[in-house]
């Protein structure tokens, strides 16, 4: 909001003596002032009252900044009050952020600005408060600030539990670590030391290469925490509070993956490092030469480099089919060697290493049945470290396990019937016809003529009955002959006595389905749902009155990968539809085939799993999650969103047509962001990224609320640096159709606005075919349309004179009349060198129309004669 929008919602809700006694010079003034403001805030309604008036109003100064600490103390009790009472934006908080905590430094007001400052975190993102304070602390030339910010975010991290990513406050941590000033530094040692308590030891990679006093100080902090557990969260979960009975129904990950928070990747504490450069073709031939030599070599080149980079991204380019080959080398050594790089790089690239999983696993299990201990040995360790670090139920797609079992030795079926015996139970979920398809070959095992396997095969019934259930075991055993039926059997019977309870988080989401009435019948989904026109998120909501929602076996897992893949893929999509093999963008309301072709090419071009549930859910809160995601994502991951450009406009034009305010504003603010950084990066808009989105935002010029209508009107005078401003014009043109008089008006005026600034070659297909259209909305019975029809030809007529006159086709003489008198009125506004000299004689008008048998009419108008009537003056281009 700027600051006159500010003035004038606080002049409609406060009485002016209180505005004008926030900024009085005396302060018992600006403390009665404040103490009013309190006493209203308890009386406003939240959609009268936005908190970004509420925080900027306080904070106007002297502000926050009060020089007198209890007026100080009340202005930040206000801020605390603002934040759990309003919705607070991101926005909202910037606002006041950093002013909040430059008070830590008095101690007058540290405890009330430490109450704000957990208000502000508690009320967004503990993530966004935490990184801004902890940024400005460290611009400040005051170590008490430091000190301050440094045990808040200790106390903040026990309270809100770790919900941030460490990557965006190592830099500062390590500032504070290695500080000059012991009371810095000490505190800095210190919070390091809570981080270590849900980090582990990775903490500590951050600061390898310090003086060894230093780690030696970091190690003894990190030690007094061994072995303590994360306490749970008591703040920041009231927003998840209110998601509960949606989140029950509709969320995208199993209740078991919920309540075990997710590894912890150390990429995001040290810097990655991308090998591809390196791995080019020569390094390639290296690691497929026929010289044992020469292979070795290569192995032991990858496993230095990362070895020295210990934080690598997941990008091998065309490596992993060629070292995969080395798995299964001919030389036990080389083998060997690739198995120990294999495990290296699990650690280092962390859960982004399951997107190579189906490249090297299934030769995993083939050194798993080698027939040298150390090989077998080194291939446990191998997926045992992977399954660690993706998680195990990536190995359990495409078969993999089966054809393993089916096509494995004895000693590979030995070894892998005893990892699934020691693994399954363990696993939360496996894909049941994974496991299914493994039965005939277990339920042969179990009688094979080689001990180890049969003793191994019957020690992993247990574990495969627990993801496929009793039934699909027993009726395998039909397929048996009548003599083994009856041993394994009664192995099945042993094995089913041992079958664990069903959890109790099975039994919990469906009481609060059906027994929580209170709170899940009253679960409405927000205005902005797209329920109507997504069939794939529509139907868990049924499920609330009836049966549990079904989850899909895709979704049980988090997906780590990045939100958006940096990618070629946009021609191929733009070529597609060329070809008409896709749907051309273009309807009247969103249709159901226009979402899922949308979500199937987001699928396609590899966008994040979580990112794509979030988009097309059902509820208006899971899209204000993914436009809160992208726009995390875009300080770091610019290239990737311009890659998928097309794909996240088309989505935001979906969201155009949601009623719900909230998402569309989040919406528009995130679109600003990305277009300032494409055109701080020099990027052109591409013809089918413009003609999918701007006739839609074209549309939401005629929205009713102001708010929405500024903020589109600044994207399209943004999209101007990127795309041609002649082709912006014509979408505008088409515009003017419109029967939303609203929308018809803002667009004349952006037309007027492209005109002055481009001048008149900006009009296409050509001025007399533009003006022609722009003249007949002169008649409009709109008064606003009207003038703003008057003052684009006046524009056009003050850019090429006379001849524009000429150009606009048959209009009324009362039309002309209004046109006439708006430019004598015009030109004496204008600076006088653009001004071209009127004439004395009157103005040319166009030969009147040939007469015709009978005369139509022209439309009366209930207004005063041009002479009479009071026309505005020409508003000022923006």
């Amino acid at each position: 909001m700027s600051p006159e929008e500010v003035d004038e919602k606080a002049e409609a809700i406060f009485p002016a003596d209180m505005l004008t006694g926030l900024a009085d010079s005396n302060w018992k003034t600006r403390m009665a002032a404040v103490e009013q403001f309190h006493q209203m805030l308890g009386t406003l309604d939240q959609s009268e009252a936005p908190s970004q008036m509420l925080l900027r109003l306080i904070n106007k100064k002297p502000g926050l900044k009060d020089t007198n600490f209890q007026v100080a103390k009340l202005r930040l009790d206000a801020v605390k009050v603002i934040a759990e009472t309003f919705p607070v934006s991101v926005t909202g908080v910037s606002c006041v952020v950093t002013d909040v905590a430059e008070k830590l430094s008095d101690a007058k007001t540290q405890p009330t600005a430490l109450e704000a400052l957990t208000a502000l975190s508690e009320a967004t993102r503990l993530e966004q408060v935490a990184t801004q304070v902890l940024e400005y602390a460290f611009t400040q030339k005051n170590p008490k600030v430091q000190v301050e910010v440094f045990n808040w975010l200790g106390g903040a991290l026990q309270e809100f539990g770790l919900a941030l990513q460490p990557k965006l406050i190592m830099e500062n941590v390590k500032k504070g670590v290695t500080a000059i000033n012991p009371l810095v530094r000490t505190a800095g040692i210190t919070f390091t030391g809570i981080l270590s308590i849900y980090m582990g030891s990775q903490v500590q990679l951050y600061f390898d290469g310090e003086k060894p006093a230093l780690l030696q100080q970091i190690s003894a902090e990190c030690d007094k925490h061994a072995g303590e557990s994360p306490p749970s969260p008591v703040r920041g979960v009231k927003q998840e509070s209110r998601r509960a009975s949606v989140d029950t129904v509709l969320s995208n990950a199993t209740e078991d993956d919920e309540e075990r928070p997710a590894p912890l990747d150390h990429g995001d504490i040290l810097k990655r490092v991308d090998l591809s450069p390196f791995i080019n073709d020569a390094f390639i031939n290296e690691l497929s030469d026929k010289n044992w030599k020469v292979r070795a070599e290569a192995v032991q080149k990858l496993q230095n480099m990362v070895t020295e980079s210990r934080s690598i991204y997941s990008n091998l380019g065309e490596c992993p089919p060629v070292l995969a080959a080395r798995l299964v080398d001919s030389n036990t050594k080389i083998a060997a060697s690739t198995l120990a790089l294999c495990q290296s790089m699990a650690s280092a690239m962390g859960p982004d290493c399951k997107q190579h999983v189906r490249a090297f696993f299934p030769n995993f299990l083939q050194g798993m049945g080698d027939s040298k201990v150390w090989i077998r040995s080194a291939a446990v360790a191998c997926i045992n470290t992977w399954g660690d670090q993706c998680g195990y139920r990536e190995f359990f797609e495409g078969e993999m396990v089966a054809d393993a079992l089916k096509s494995g030795s004895p000693t590979l079926r030995t070894e892998l019937w005893g990892w699934l015996a020691d693994k399954l139970p363990k696993i939360k979920t496996v894909p049941k016809e994974e496991m299914v398809a493994c039965i005939p070959v277990l339920l042969s095992n179990v009688e094979d003529r080689n001990a180890d396997v049969r003793k191994n095969a019957a020690e992993a019934v247990l574990g495969v009955m627990m993801h496929t259930g009793y039934g699909p075991l027993y009726s395998a055993c039909d397929k048996l002959k009548p003599g083994s039926q009856g041993p394994v059997k009664a192995i099945l019977e042993k094995a089913r006595g041992s079958l664990p309870e069903k959890p109790v988080q099975k039994s919990k989401s469906a009481s609060n389905i059906h027994g929580d009435k209170g709170k899940a019948a009253n679960t409405k989904l927000g205005p902005g749902s797209t329920a109507t026109f997504t069939k794939s998120k529509a139907k868990p909501v049924a499920a609330v009155g009836g049966k549990p929602a079904v989850r899909s076996k895709k979704d049980e897992d988090p997906d780590t990968a990045p939100l958006l893949q940096n990618n070629s893929l946009k021609n191929q999509r733009f070529i597609d539809e060329q070809k008409l093999k896709t749907l051309k963008w273009n309807f009247t309301t969103p249709r159901e085939e226009f979402v899922e072709m949308l979500k199937d090419q987001m699928i396609v071009a590899g966008v994040n799993k979580a990112l794509i549930a979030n988009m097309f859910h059902a509820d208006f809160k899971y899209h204000l999650r993914a436009i809160d995601s992208l726009s995390e994502d875009l300080a770091t991951n610019a290239d990737a969103q311009r890659a998928n450009l097309d794909l996240i406009l088309r989505w935001m034009t979906l969201r155009f047509f949601d009623t719900n305010p909230s998402v569309l504003l989040k919406g528009l603010e995130y679109l600003q962001t990305l277009f300032t950084i494409l055109t701080d990066n020099n990027y052109n808009m591409l013809e089918t990224e413009a003609a999918s989105f701007l006739p839609y935002l074209i549309l939401k010029l005629g929205d009713p609320k102001d708010t929405v209508r500024n903020s589109v009107k600044a994207l399209l005078k943004q999209i101007a640096n990127i795309y041609s401003a002649s082709k912006i014009f014509v979408y505008t043109m088409d515009g003017i159709k419109s029967k939303n008089a609203r929308q018809r008006t803002e667009c004349l005026d952006h037309l007027a606005f492209l005109m002055d600034k481009e001048g008149m070659s900006v009009c296409q297909p050509t001025p007399a075919t533009s003006l022609k259209e722009i003249a007949k909305q002169i008649s409009d019975r709109d008064n606003s349309v009207r003038n703003a029809a008057i003052n684009c030809i006046v524009i056009a007529y003050f850019l090429d004179g006379e001849k524009v006159l000429k150009m606009l086709g048959q209009i009324s003489d009362k039309d002309m009349s209004l046109l006439e008198e708006r430019i004598k009125r015009a030109a004496k506004n204008r600076p006088v060198a653009s001004v071209k000299p009127l004439p004395q004689t009157p103005l040319q008008r166009p030969p009147p129309p040939a007469p015709a048998p009978v005369p139509t009419p022209l439309p009366v108008y209930d207004e005063p004669e041009p002479d009479d009537e009071e026309m505005p003056p020409l508003p000022p281009i923006q």
